[in-house]
């Protein structure tokens, strides 16, 4: 379950909706942006969340040049607000490299993946799950980097953590749907 959206976000979506009949959804978010930057209904990271999000659609419809750039505003909203190692800057800074990456420039992603991956053992310790998606990110930029040894060594790492995170995460248990005769009701 998602946390609910800040009310400042909440005023600008509803203003949005009144004002536009728009419902392509970068349409929608980036009106929603407009009337955050223009009418102050928004918190700087709630105007950050709306970036990160038009990204995301603006890569998905092959507008990655588009999307860099508005990930670079999410990252620099989000630091100006909370500083330069807030756990916030993660999201974007993978983005950014993943978009990077995409676009074959490797050499450009690694940067940006080890600042996020810095920020990320320091906040959530370096057996986190997302440290481990991190380190699997940055195992990618560097075999495209032809520095293969490291990435072997990052994606070990990864899977250890994940197969002890899965370990512990009793509610992402799996049952086998072949012996439906061991299923009993909880009473």
């Amino acid at each position: 379950r998602y946390p609910r959206p800040p009310r400042s976000l909440l005023r600008a979506q509803s203003t949005c909706r009144r004002e536009t009949s728009a419902e392509w959804p970068p349409v929608w978010l980036r009106k929603t942006l407009e009337i955050c930057r223009t009418g102050g209904a928004c918190e700087p990271s709630d105007a950050a969340i709306l970036l990160g999000n038009l990204a995301v659609l603006q890569s998905q419809t092959g507008r990655a040049g588009l999307a860099a750039r508005h990930l670079e505003q999410a990252a620099s909203i989000l630091e100006q607000e909370l500083g330069s190692r807030h756990p916030e800057l993660v999201r974007p800074l993978n983005n950014s490299a993943i978009l990077l990456l995409r676009a074959g420039k490797p050499g450009e992603a690694a940067p940006l993946l080890e600042r996020a991956l810095a920020i990320g053992q320091a906040t959530f310790g370096p057996a986190h799950p997302v440290v481990a998606d991190l380190l699997l990110n940055y195992a990618a930029t560097l075999r495209a980097l032809h520095r293969k040894g490291e990435a072997r060594t990052l994606e070990k790492r990864a899977q250890r953590i994940r197969t002890s995170h899965d370990r512990q995460n009793l509610v992402g248990f799996t049952i086998d749907a072949s012996e439906p005769a061991a299923f009993r009701p909880i009473r």
